[in-house]
């Protein structure tokens, strides 16, 4: 099954984005799941599919998951309102 994975790290902390067409989107911190969104297709590009506050690097953060999928899969990750990583769409 194809997998979308992007990942990164900020500090002493990793956060990942997995996608799969059969399990939606999860959202990892140091390995342990703390959001995740099962919707098959995802048209709106402005609202997130995830979004969380989480202590990451000592203090707390909000984090944001966008996804816009209909045949590939694109993901990008907000932290605090910002552009932090991912695809740009």
């Amino acid at each position: 099954m194809p997998k979308k994975i992007v990942r990164t790290s900020i500090g002493k902390d990793e956060l990942v984005l997995e996608n799969t067409w059969t399990g939606g989107i999860k959202l990892f911190l140091n390995g342990e799941i703390v959001g995740r969104d099962t919707t098959i297709f995802r048209l709106d590009k402005v609202s997130p599919a995830i979004a969380k506050r989480l202590l990451i690097d000592g203090s707390e953060k909000l984090v944001e998951v966008f996804c816009y999928a209909i045949w590939n899969v694109n993901l990008k990750l907000h932290i605090d309102g910002e552009f932090y990583t991912g695809d740009k769409f």
